[in-house]
């Protein structure tokens, strides 16, 4: 075997052109078959190392027993015991593969028309929920409301629900302060809210038969929302509290609907289990969890058997930062670490996006959640949604909830989600070479393209006075000499 050294002042160019050469597969390949065999030398010899020590100590280790596990009605699943086996020294260790269920024959609930609304929802906010995002009548009526004028208070019920801290900078009167209520004027014009529902953080200490806390935090789509002042032309779908800290969505979830998500999960809650609530039930009895984004599509999710959470973000999971903006080692928001734990099923459905720059969010967030999650335990997983629809609300409403049920049952592991995203990246990045023939064609066409753009005239009044031999550039420079290329997107 021979070593090959390169030398160059501008080692990114080499590996630039090494990259696009058809000639790398060979030094590549080369190269992590170098590194394979290393750590396999490496974890055997490591692992020879560990069976000779514990050889040597096994006669002299003294058996002390451990004292025994208490069980209580309140305690967590156990949470995982890191340590460090041989396949993962090696590398090796094989990804388990996600559970397949039976795919049902029929859905757990067939969307239908919205029929009627409730007192407490405007009709047309009826039909967005019920109708439009396949939410389940019982729990559109539990966990949404349409916010409008107060008649007793004079003011908006808007303002309540959104403006309740007291880091709220206000008047000497208690009034918020002009700016505030000018920036927010929107809400006057209505919109419907939706509760978070309880705190995850209140099941540890609750007592027998006992109902968790409810959180004061929601969501808020106003009918007239505003424009978005970081990105212009943009509007704000959806407002949260403000001065708050962001929360999840635990929606309400219908006795009768509780009972089937029981059921399927084949988990029988006791009568006090009972009595505190679906997400009590779930958490304490290790039941997969759904991760999306927004109560909407939690709801539309739990309309179709899934214990979901709803995100207001696709941040939303894991904290970076402290309050004052400065940066922290990442950890799952407390809400979330709560069903964190060891061996449960959690799976990510969050939006079909086409940007590029959307789906590398989406990656990064959803690794990083989904990272910190095994680190307790869970089992994460991945479900893509193949398009055009974005949101699960809309690819159940346009294809009804089987479709889903297939898509759930295709998720990838979260390693194996990640290594196909960076496959695909790949390929988008470092396309095949082109041949010379190939890219003198391309360079012709591109001038071509170039030169003609120049030579059209703007108006038919230029056109009667045109002179392709006098072309000049705006600054009035020849337009060889011009450093102002036209059609440079930028410019």
């Amino acid at each position: 075997m021979h070593e090959l050294c390169f030398y160059t002042e501008n080692p990114q160019e080499l590996l630039k052109w090494a990259l696009q050469s058809r000639a790398q597969e060979n030094p590549l390949e080369l190269l992590r078959q170098q590194v394979r065999e290393r750590m396999v030398k490496e974890a055997a010899t490591s692992n020879q190392q560990l069976s000779r020590s514990l050889v040597t100590s096994g006669n002299r280790t003294s058996s002390v027993a451990e004292p025994p596990v208490k069980h209580s009605r309140h305690s967590t699943p156990e949470r995982p015991i890191k340590r460090q086996s041989k396949a993962n020294v090696a590398g090796l260790k094989p990804l388990a593969p996600v559970k397949k269920r039976p795919m049902p024959v029929e859905a757990f609930w067939a969307p239908a028309n919205a029929g009627e609304a409730p007192p407490h929802i405007e009709p047309k906010h009826w039909r967005e929920l019920v109708e439009d995002s396949a939410i389940h009548p019982d729990i559109a009526a539990r966990n949404f409301r349409s916010l409008q004028h107060d008649m007793v208070e004079q003011s908006h019920e808007a303002w309540e629900y959104l403006f309740y801290s007291d880091k709220l900078e206000r008047s000497n009167t208690g009034r918020l302060t002009s700016g505030t209520l000018n920036r927010y004027a929107h809400i006057e014009a209505g919109g419907w809210w939706s509760s978070a529902g309880v705190d995850p953080r209140s099941f540890q200490s609750l007592q027998i038969g006992q109902k968790p806390d409810q959180k004061l935090w929601g969501s808020f789509k106003p009918n007239q929302p505003r424009e978005d002042t970081e990105k212009p032309g943009k509007n704000i779908k959806y407002e949260h509290p403000l001065k708050t800290e962001l929360s999840i969505f635990l929606l309400d979830v219908p006795d009768k609907i509780a009972n089937r998500i029981y059921e399927q999960a084949k988990v029988n809650p006791s009568k006090s289990d009972l009595a505190s609530g679906f997400w009590y039930c779930a958490w304490k009895h290790n039941l997969p969890i759904t991760i999306t984004e927004g109560a909407k599509k939690a709801a539309s999710l739990l309309s179709q058997g899934h214990a979901a959470i709803g995100l207001p973000g696709i941040y939303a999971g894991y904290r970076s930062k402290d309050e004052q903006g400065y940066q922290i080692k990442p950890h799952l928001h407390e809400e979330l670490a709560v069903f964190a734990t060891q061996s449960r099923e959690i799976r990510f459905a969050f939006d079909y996006e086409t940007k590029p720059k959307t789906q590398r969010n989406i990656e990064i967030a959803i690794s990083r959640t989904g990272r910190l999650l095994e680190n307790e335990g869970a089992k994460v997983s991945v479900v893509s949604l193949p398009g055009p629809h974005k949101g699960v609300d809309d690819l159940i409403k346009a294809q009804g909830p089987l479709a889903y049920e297939r898509l759930e049952r295709e998720a990838l592991r979260l390693k194996e989600w990640r290594e196909k995203n960076k496959v695909q990246r790949s390929v988008l990045e470092f396309p095949g070479k082109s041949s010379v023939e190939e890219r003198k064609a391309q360079l012709k066409a591109k001038f071509s393209n170039q030169h003609s753009t120049n030579l059209q005239p703007k108006s038919q009044e230029q056109a009667k006075d045109f002179n392709p031999g006098q072309l000049q550039s705006p600054d009035g420079t020849n337009s060889r000499d011009s450093s102002h290329a036209s059609g440079h997107p930028y410019r």
